[in-house]
């Protein structure tokens, strides 16, 4: 059994001197209860002794307070930790040091890795954190008993599974949205609806049998009949013209149409001028979500003269207070949001536009090159200029001083070329028909193309259905492999759950005992595709969910106490320690009693 006997902690957070909290009185050993002011430290032992277990502090973290933060401000961060001793016959003590060189890695000391085998579950619970999880979403309250019922690292193998199953699955709808592509491109040359490699090869030997080329029997040699087939175009001048003709003309209608960018460019710079006006307020989005709980909280708090935030009494009206600073911030959100759907629009359209340079720049035949000079010398500038734009817009917004895009010459050269269209693709459609004066010389020229066009196309169609056929397999394995280890997840936690049910009502009941209405406390699982637990509560032998639609701010604390007391005394059996910060206080003068008996008499073997 790993019992504590002493816990210093020095220069963190409120505490400056050396504060010492000695466990053992005379030869017995005891609890503590430490009272005060506010602000004079009290928290600052919980906040330690979080920091000791998970090297950080969770609810600061929420708050924009980082490691950085934890060293008393007089201290320069030098000798800033937590020490704690032992009774035990292989761990005597454990310590924190702050670590100024890698401030999210404290330097760890004693026989630190055997400690932490016996702090399965978190035995610190602070007020704010009680409220917390009873206000949680279904989803967040599975992650977090998840967590602290010892499945983390299933649940983290969970969510990497899904991951990889999300992004798998989009891998797969590309490769199938390209495959119909190549489908429709094959019958589109073909005219064959079903398309099989027998079928492809047919239509390539009856263009073989027209010029007298060897026939063949798989598709991997039509190489071949392309070869041979070349040789007589290249004897075939105005042929060739022709075949050169027309594959600018495909590539020009995969270019086209493209969209235009200037205005797209000058409305985002709009948004971002309006938005750098008030800069200042900008990082105070990160409070949004803080607010957002904050006044859903205080809908169900009977006190609402104190701040669910900061557990501090707010002199004026603090749900009006709450409310102007939630509606603020939404405000500046609602421009920030609207900020990044455009930008990201924007940058989307910059990367397609790419895609579209390498198609048109593909062209090799040199008379088009020179016919098309002025377009692809503008193509050429634009495609150095875009990299360099898209690095502007993903860009963080704090760090951007200004944007102006729509000012750019090969943003209005864009436009330009989009409104070229009509003219680039006639003037084309005239050069081919110049060349097709002569059937025959139109007829080889059309047979290459065609050959050449169904040779990328199947050869792509053929690359796609082999990543299909692959990638569809791991999905199958994957799916079969999620299931089961959610499966294996949701017995752990439905185990866990029926072993603590019985402390969960005894501890409930011990509090709740004289409320005949409200009785049989119990946590349930969700089981399905989504993740999820509730609180339920029997009320007038109706059951409740959630629990709280029927409890008040005091039974709602009473039932998270009752789960946090259970699975401390489940999982922490061996290391019978905890710490409460300002719980037995937040219970009203005629409940503090009962907190206090509950645990004199059901927890008297443990030191808190």
């Amino acid at each position: 059994m790993l019992k504590v006997n002493k816990i210093t902690v020095e220069n963190f957070r409120g505490i400056k001197s050396p504060v010492t909290l000695d466990f053992i009185k005379g030869r017995n050993a005891t609890s503590a209860l430490i009272y005060g002011r506010n602000g004079t430290g009290k928290s600052s032992i919980v906040d330690s002794w979080e920091w000791l277990i998970n090297s950080k502090i969770e609810f600061l973290t929420k708050e924009g307070v980082s490691e950085k933060d934890y060293p008393h401000k007089l201290s320069n961060g030098n000798n800033v930790y937590i020490d704690v001793e032992f009774s035990h016959t292989r761990i005597n003590s454990v310590k924190a040091l702050y670590n100024k060189t890698k401030v999210t890695s404290p330097i760890n000391s004693g026989e630190y890795d055997e400690f932490k085998n016996y702090t399965i579950y978190p035995n610190f619970l602070r007020y704010s954190d009680l409220q917390e999880f009873v206000f949680k979403t279904k989803g967040e309250k599975y992650k977090y008993i998840a967590k602290f019922f010892g499945l983390e690292k299933f649940t983290k193998n969970q969510s990497d599974l899904q991951a990889s199953f999300t992004r798998i699955s989009t891998q797969l709808a590309q490769y199938n949205a390209q495959i119909e592509v190549n489908k429709k491109a094959i019958t589109a040359i073909t005219k064959i609806q079903d398309v099989d490699e027998a079928k492809v090869i047919s239509f390539v030997n009856d263009i073989a049998k027209k010029y007298e080329i060897e026939e063949i029997t798989e598709y991997k040699h039509i190489h071949k009949i392309e070869k041979a087939l070349s040789e007589i175009v290249k004897g075939n001048p105005i042929a060739t013209a022709l075949n050169q003709w027309n594959s600018f003309l495909l590539r020009l209608n995969q270019f086209y149409p493209i969209s235009k960018f200037k205005q797209d460019c000058e409305d985002l710079e709009t948004v971002f001028i309006d938005l750098k006006k008030d800069e200042a307020n900008i990082t105070k989005l990160i409070l949004i979500d803080l607010y957002t709980t904050a006044k859903e909280t205080l809908l169900n708090l009977e006190d609402k003269s104190t701040c669910p935030i900061c557990d501090k009494l707010f002199e004026g009206n603090l749900e009006e207070h709450i409310a102007l600073k939630h509606k603020t911030l939404e405000e500046l959100n609602s421009k920030k949001q609207d900020y990044i759907l455009k930008r990201d629009a924007l940058i989307n359209k910059f990367e397609q536009f790419n895609h579209k340079i390498a198609i048109i720049q593909s062209e090799k035949g040199q008379r088009v090159k020179e016919s098309f000079a002025l377009f692809y010398e503008d193509i050429d500038k634009i495609e150095i200029q875009i990299p360099k734009i898209l690095s502007t817009l993903k860009t963080q917004l704090k760090d951007l001083t200004s944007l102006d895009l729509s000012v750019l010459d090969e943003v209005s050269k864009i436009d330009t070329i989009s409104d070229m269209e009509i003219t680039y693709k006639e003037s084309v459609l005239d050069l081919i028909k110049s060349f097709s004066e002569d059937e025959k010389t139109t007829k080889l020229a059309t047979d290459f193309s065609n050959l050449i066009q169904l040779k990328v196309a199947y050869t792509s169609y053929l690359r796609n259905e082999k990543k299909i056929n692959y990638l569809s397999n791991i999905c199958d394995k994957l799916g079969v492999l999620f299931s089961k280890l959610t499966e294996f997840i949701q017995d752990q936690i439905q185990h866990t759950f029926t072993q603590i049910q019985t402390d969960l009502i005894d501890c409930y009941n011990f509090l709740e005992g004289t409320n005949q209405y409200l009785k049989n406390p119990e946590i349930k699982l969700v089981v399905g595709k989504n993740k999820a637990v509730e609180l339920e509560i029997d009320f007038v032998n109706e059951k409740i969910i959630p629990a709280y639609k029927f409890m008040s701010e005091s039974q709602i604390n009473s039932f998270g106490l009752s789960i946090f007391l259970a699975a401390v005394k489940h999982f922490n059996s061996n290391f019978k320690f905890m710490i409460l910060d300002d719980v037995v206080n937040s219970f009203d003068a005629f409940k503090r009693p009962k907190v206090a008996q509950l645990l004199a008499s059901k927890f008297s073997d443990f030191k808190s």
